[in-house]
């Protein structure tokens, strides 16, 4: 029933929003956390269900070069995305990156200060000026059937 209830009212934002664009987490939740994983999970039960019209869903990825080098994320190993996989990308400046550190900041009830500086140190280094994203492959087939 709770997933339900947010499969409902991600439906019905996304109904009045009309976004041509909607982003979260895939099925690996960046760095492995459960919230993210339930969260992109839901939202694509939602795209699947055809309800979100012609709107494209993109999954935040990393890639294993960004991630050898970055600090840890939360203290949890964040887990990579092919390359070939990552075929949309956007760049970002300093006021996206601003908050991005706000948004990470909202995590205070969540994590300590040292946590929310050591993961925003890892963005910065997985993003690197873009972030890179995978495109859900489901949808209206673009190939004949096998």
């Amino acid at each position: 029933e709770p997933l339900d209830r947010m499969a409902n009212r991600i439906d019905s934002t996304l109904r009045a929003l009309h976004p041509d664009v909607v982003l979260t987490w895939g099925p690996e939740g960046g760095y492995g956390h459960q919230d993210h994983r339930l969260v992109g999970d839901v939202v694509t039960q939602v795209f699947q269900s055809g309800a979100v019209g012609s709107a494209r869903l993109l999954y935040v990825g990393f890639t294993a070069d960004r991630i050898a080098g970055a600090p840890r994320w939360y203290g949890s190993r964040v887990y990579p995305t092919a390359q070939t996989l990552l075929t949309t990308r956007i760049t970002f400046d300093e006021q996206d990156h601003e908050a991005a550190r706000r948004a990470i900041a909202c995590h205070k009830s969540q994590a300590t200060e040292a946590d929310m500086n050591e993961s925003y140190t890892a963005l910065t280094h997985l993003w690197n000026g873009v972030v890179a994203f995978q495109q859900w492959r489901g949808g209206p087939s673009m190939s004949k059937f096998f």
